[in-house]
């Protein structure tokens, strides 16, 4: 035990516990040799968090401090946010620090008016006197054999505060000019770490929150590369899969389940990549050759935008309605979609009867090639299918659709769909 004379209060330098041999040379401070693989450590601990208490205990090596508290302070409130602390043997005075201590922290206090990336050391402000005065010395951090630090101001944010020191026990004495030389090497790789790993933690957020509510969706979701084979699916599409009826993967590749229909597929994946358009078709999957249409799936098949994000769509009445959704829904957040090419879209065709074509044209004075078409659409069709079954083309199609919206003041398919299917039909 040593006691200073003149302190108020006694300073125990000695504890009754053994916090194990921590005193390394210092002539290995900040060795060149390891810093280039502790650098890639550090940065890939922003892809997997988990590992950086890992990461800074190496760092702990590397500088030759005993222990590392990287911590995240509300300033507004007054509270611990985040604490990691490299050793276990400190657990207990990490709690303490949390309910009482952190509060009234004298480093952290003094951090607080440097500059982020400001490094000081704790012998340079706090000299023994002010020590055996101190609670927050006295009575946690000398009982457990800790003393000395070097600190550092991470980040600061939005009332909220990163801090990051490098502990010295008792023994060890204050950091030397080295071991500061080589902190600051460090501090400004942490600091972009830190930033990284806050900025990810909001990706995977948004990540979490896309994911629900691709769930959500009243449609199954599939994601393909540039091969066909199938990148991400919603929880909706994995249950399709395993109907085997209308869908299957091949070697990880998505295609039709019925052979006779996987030409038909097949083909709509290659124009959909070439055309950079939007297709839709019916799929009627095994058993059902008569195309019952509770039996049939639709099958929409979108390309992904160069540059891996979904781009307004300039006649956005002319979009199918589940391509809409998919837009309004998950657009602001593509990260399931990473490398898809194509996103594949199905949804069950369930209605048997619709309101009358002859209904139609007295409801909305359409004429007889609109009513037919707004009918197909009550029906469940796509517009490429009206196209195929009226022997028209597809843009002429289009341009009725144009004139259905119109007479009717729908904006968009999607809505004009789910009016006309709210109408009673007639047998």
């Amino acid at each position: 035990m040593m006691i200073l004379a003149g302190a108020p209060r006694a300073i125990i330098y000695k504890t009754q516990h053994t916090t194990g041999n921590v005193v390394r040379a210092k002539g290995e401070v900040g060795s060149l040799e390891v810093w280039d693989s502790l650098l890639g450590d550090l940065y890939q601990s922003v892809l997997n968090p988990s590992s950086l208490p890992t990461t800074l205990k190496r760092i702990d090596s590397w500088i030759g401090s005993s222990f590392t508290h990287f911590l995240i302070w509300d300033d507004k409130n007054n509270l611990q946010r985040t604490s990691i602390v490299t050793r276990d043997y400190f657990e207990d005075a990490t709690k303490k620090y949390k309910e009482y201590y952190g509060a009234i922290d004298p480093r952290r206090q003094l951090t607080l008016s440097q500059s982020p990336g400001t490094i000081w050391a704790c012998h340079d402000h706090f000299d023994d006197r002010f020590v055996g005065r101190s609670e927050f010395y006295q009575d946690l951090l000398i009982p457990v054999g800790a003393r000395y630090i070097l600190m550092c101001l991470i980040m600061r944010h939005d009332g909220v505060s990163g801090y990051l020191a490098f502990n010295h026990l008792v023994e060890q004495g204050h950091f030397s000019s080295q071991q500061k030389r080589a902190a600051a090497m460090l501090i400004p790789h942490l600091q972009r770490t830190i930033k990284l790993t806050m900025q990810s933690e909001r990706f995977r957020g948004a990540s979490f929150a896309g994911a629900a509510s691709l769930n959500a969706l009243d449609q199954s979701v599939f994601a393909l590369d540039e091969t066909g084979v199938v990148t991400f699916l919603n929880e909706r599409a994995d249950l399709l899969l395993k109907k085997r009826r209308w869908l299957k993967t091949r070697d990880g590749r998505l295609d039709a389940f019925s052979i006779v229909e996987e030409e038909k597929f097949a083909t709509a994946l290659r124009r959909a990549r070439l055309s950079r358009q939007a297709e839709t078709f019916a799929l009627y999957g095994s058993e059902n050759i008569s195309g019952d249409p509770d039996q049939t799936q639709v099958i929409t098949v979108i390309p992904m935008p160069i540059g891996g994000a979904i781009k307004s769509v300039n006649d956005a009445s002319l979009v199918e309605s589940h391509v809409t959704d998919l837009r309004d829904r998950v657009a602001s957040d593509l990260s399931h979609f990473t490398g898809a090419e194509l996103i594949v879209l199905v949804s069950p065709q369930r209605r048997r009867s619709a309101i009358s074509a002859a209904s139609l044209r007295l409801l909305f004075k359409l004429t007889p090639a609109e009513a037919r078409l707004a009918h197909d659409l009550a029906k469940g069709a796509s517009v490429e299918e009206y196209a195929e079954s009226a022997a028209i083309s597809v843009a002429t199609a289009r341009t009725q659709l144009r004139s259905v919206l119109a007479k009717t003041g729908e904006k968009r398919l999607q809505d004009l769909v789910r009016m006309l299917a709210s109408l009673p039909s007639h047998s």
